[in-house]
Parts: C-alpha cells; sequence; structure tokens
C-alpha cells in the first residue's frame, strides 16, 4: 500500500539521490517505497561493504560501469523488469497523456484525445525528447533513460484504457456533466466534424434527431464516473464521428447504387432551378478525396522526416559519453550530407495548432465550400414531417461479441462492405488518427442503440388453422 501512494502523489522518476548517503538513508527510503528487505534497487547482490567501498559518480553509475544504489530515481529499476511494470503502476510517458487527457476533460476543454495525439505528433505539445526542456538538475542518467525515451507515440486506444486505468487507481470522484452546452456533447462536436469534413450543414439537423433517438445526448450516458459499477470513458471523438456516418447511412445508403442514383436526381433539380444548389455525393467525394490524399502524403512525409533522437543524446556513464556524441555527430554529418545529395527540403517551419485539419472555401486551399448546400432531393415530407427518401437501411451483425473471446472482425467484413462506406470510414479515421476498424465498431454501437430504440413489430397472429389445431388438442387431453 505505500508503494500505491507513493505512486499516487507524484512522478518519483526524478529525484537524484546522493552516493554518499547513509545506510540508514536508504533503508528509510526503501521502507517509504514500500519495499521489501530481500528487494535491493541494485542490480546486482552486493553486500553492504561492497556498496560502501565503491567510488561515487555524477552520472550515477560507477567507475566500473555497474549501477549504484543511488542511480538516478529511487524507483528505476522496477522499469527494467517487465512483470513488476505489469504488476504495479508505473508511471510512463503514455501515462502522462493519459493525464493530460483526463485533465482536460476535468475541464470539459475542447480538445479531444485525437487532438492531443496530433498535437504530440505535430510537436505542439513536448513529448518526444521532452527531456530535453527539463533543467539541468533533473537531467535523466542511469537507469531513468529507459523511462524518458520514446520512440513512438501511443495509440489512441492505448492512451484511452490508460486514462480509465488511472481514474480508477486514483480513486477519482464523478467528473462534471457533459451538458448540451459543453463542447464535448455529440450535438457541438458532431457540428465540428460536419465543417472538418465539408458536409451541408442541414445534415445537422438529422444527426440531432439520431442523438435524440438513440439517447447518447443524455447527460446521465455522457458523463464519466470512475466509481461506477460498469465504469466506462467514453470516446466522444469517435461517437461524434458514428453518429455522422449513420447519418449519412440513414440518407444516402453507401451502398455504391442509392448515392449515386440521388445525385443524378440533384442534377435534375439543379437544372429545374437555377439557384437551388444540391448537396451531390459525387462532387463532394472527389473534392474531399483530393485534399485527404494530400493530407495522408503531408502526414507521410513529416513523419518520415521526424526526429526520434534527441540533439542532446542521452548516456549512461560518463564512460560512454564520448562514444555516444561521436555516433551522434556522424549521424548529423551523414544527415547533412544526404540532404545536399538529394536536394531535399529542410524541415518545414511549424504551424500554430488548430483543431481543423482542412481548409475550405474560397480563401481555403484544400477546395470549395459545400457547407451552404441542401439535402432536398434525399428527403421528402411525409405526414407533416421531414423524412428520408431512402425507406431501407443495412448494417452489419450487430450482436456484440465478448472483450475475451474474439478480436477484430473488421479485417474480415471489410472486403464485402460497399466501397463508398469504407471510403467514409478512412475519411473519418484519418481526421481522428485511428484505424478505420475503431470508427466501424463505434459505428456498430451507434446502430445497436438506434435498433433497440425502435418499437419492437407486432407479432402475427396464428393462423385459424393453427388455432384449430391447438383446440382439438386441448379437448383430446381433456
Amino acid at each position: 500500500m505505500g508503494l500505491r501512494r507513493e505512486h499516487k502523489r507524484c512522478f518519483v522518476g526524478g529525484a537524484r539521490a546522493h552516493q554518499e548517503a547513509s545506510d540508514s538513508e536508504r533503508e528509510s527510503a526503501s521502507e517509504s517505497l514500500g519495499l521489501q528487505s530481500d528487494f535491493s534497487l541494485q542490480s546486482g547482490s552486493d553486500t553492504e561493504g561492497e556498496r560502501a567501498s565503491r567510488p561515487g559518480s555524477t552520472s550515477g553509475w560507477s567507475s566500473g560501469g555497474a549501477s549504484s544504489v543511488c542511480s538516478g530515481s529511487l524507483d528505476a529499476s522496477f522499469y527494467s523488469s517487465a512483470h513488476t511494470r505489469k504488476t504495479l503502476t508505473l508511471m510512463t510517458m503514455p501515462m502522462t497523456l493519459a493525464f493530460c487527457h483526463l485533465a482536460l476533460l476535468w475541464v470539459r476543454e475542447a480538445v479531444t484525445l485525437a487532438d492531443l495525439l496530433r498535437f504530440v505528433a505535430e510537436g505542439h505539445v513536448p513529448y518526444v525528447n521532452a527531456f530535453q526542456g527539463f533543467p539541468e538538475e533533473m537531467k535523466p542518467y542511469g537507469r531513468d533513460i529507459c523511462v524518458f525515451r520514446v520512440e513512438s507515440i501511443p495509440a489512441h486506444k492505448v492512451v484511452q484504457k490508460e486514462a480509465h486505468r488511472l481514474a480508477v487507481f486514483l480513486d477519482l470522484p464523478a467528473f462534471p456533466p457533459i451538458t448540451p452546452d459543453c463542447l464535448l456533447h455529440p450535438s457541438l462536436l458532431c457540428l465540428r466534424y460536419l465543417i472538418e469534413a465539408n458536409l451541408p450543414d442541414e445534415l445537422h439537423d438529422w444527426v440531432s434527431k439520431v442523438i435524440a433517438e438513440t439517447g447518447i445526448g443524455a447527460e446521465a450516458f455522457l458523463t464519466y464516473d470512475p466509481t461506477a459499477q460498469k465504469a466506462q470513458l467514453l470516446s466522444y471523438d469517435l461517437q461524434a464521428a458514428a453518429l455522422i456516418v449513420v447519418t449519412m447511412k440513414l440518407l444516402f445508403k453507401l451502398d455504391d447504387e442509392v448515392e449515386w442514383t440521388l445525385c443524378s436526381k440533384a442534377d435534375d433539380e439543379s437544372q429545374k432551378n437555377q439557384g437551388n444548389e444540391s448537396f451531390r455525393l459525387w462532387t463532394w467525394y472527389k473534392t474531399v478525396h483530393r485534399a485527404l490524399e494530400l493530407a495522408r502524403q503531408r502526414d507521410e512525409r513529416d513523419m518520415a522526416r521526424k526526429t526520434w533522437k534527441p540533439h542532446k543524446p542521452l548516456y549512461p556513464s560518463k564512460k560512454d559519453k564520448s562514444l555516444v556524441l561521436k555516433r551522434r555527430r556522424v549521424v548529423e554529418q551523414l544527415q547533412a550530407n544526404f540532404q545536399k545529395l538529394c536536394g531535399s527540403a529542410p524541415e518545414p517551419q511549424g504551424h500554430s495548432p488548430s483543431s481543423f485539419r482542412f481548409q475550405w472555401g474560397e480563401g481555403g486551399a484544400d477546395g470549395p465550400s459545400f457547407h451552404h448546400q441542401n439535402l432536398d432531393h434525399v428527403t421528402q415530407e411525409r405526414d407533416g414531417s421531414s423524412r428520408p427518401s431512402n425507406p431501407q437501411y443495412w448494417h452489419t451483425a450487430l450482436r456484440p461479441c465478448g472483450p475475451h473471446q474474439c478480436g477484430d472482425h473488421f479485417p474480415e467484413v471489410e472486403p464485402n462492405l460497399p466501397r463508398s462506406y469504407v471510403w467514409v470510414l478512412g475519411l473519418f479515421s484519418f481526421l481522428l488518427g485511428v484505424k478505420a476498424a475503431r470508427v466501424h465498431a463505434e459505428v456498430c454501437s451507434v446502430e445497436r442503440l438506434l435498433v433497440k430504440s425502435r418499437p419492437a413489430p407486432e407479432s402475427r397472429r396464428p393462423p385459424a388453422r393453427r388455432e384449430r389445431q391447438k383446440k382439438r388438442t386441448a379437448q383430446t387431453g381433456e
């Protein structure tokens, strides 16, 4: 319990312990961490006399290359054991992003987890080589190097799972409610993604109907409570994207047939009414697809140019310092020579962070805007209300699988899905920085709620012949 309380209190990975500390001080430090007497922070099995006779080192490592008890932070040895990392809740770099995500959710800031991870990838949030901004007295050394060494950005699902585990571990109370005026509410979040995807503004009215039909907009459904029995941290960004995809399936069906028929209908109405601008899915697809492909190429190029190694490299001991610095100079020289040889441009200057990936409209660089266009050709008035002209709706198997029974089925069903639907999934997966399988899984979750909200069909009366057979059976039994 002492170890759990210590990790709850702070991140103890940066405190440097002095080599000349007495044995009693080291014992008290071990007791404060809840360590057993036979579990040492030292990698070997040295005796007290051997540790006392070993000369100190400012780098946290002895002159012989072996680590001492006071090498780096007090819990540095825990990170070197895979078993310990699984059994204990240790502070890690992905967990810092989980902390940030929980903090943004607590203050109800309009920064989703997808935004946070994209800001990390673009360098607006220090994560890769973040230790370079530490003061000199907090520079990592010794075993702490493996804690701060980052060579990849964690996935959306990993940080989401880590945030929920962290909230349960810290025993946090219920978070502030997600009310309709909160920017994380599905209604406002869907409006943002409609603008990002260059879809008509009228589509938001239909998204609001889906939100009301499924009950997703309820405060009790959206508010995160880690103390609840079946607590679940919702992915508000994925949920908003899934609501838009379901609404597009309701209006356009997205089965590779109906949506193109509706495009021909929109052309006919535009010829009849010259001032009527009807939304054509085919024109929208060509415009957004062009901008999407350029954005993907730009992201791949930026990721290939990204520098994962620090400009000031880490070295575990003074003995290895000269070798590490020499290797770094050789790498930088080779990179400079390669850029001169291939004529590649230097890394582009960073731009200010923004929640939007595309710029649509007259002044935008990605293409014309479709926000002002109408959806008259895909709706019809019936019984005093507007309804989709498409009477049918298709969906994949909605029966949920057990979390430990089977894995992701998207690779199996993806070849048989309509291509227009798969492309829409790819669009929102790019906007959110997740795999298309996660967007599809969230679409299935919304469809389950939508099907569940529909009234059950009336049971058919048994045929008269079956009723007579039942009466005969009853009389025979008597």
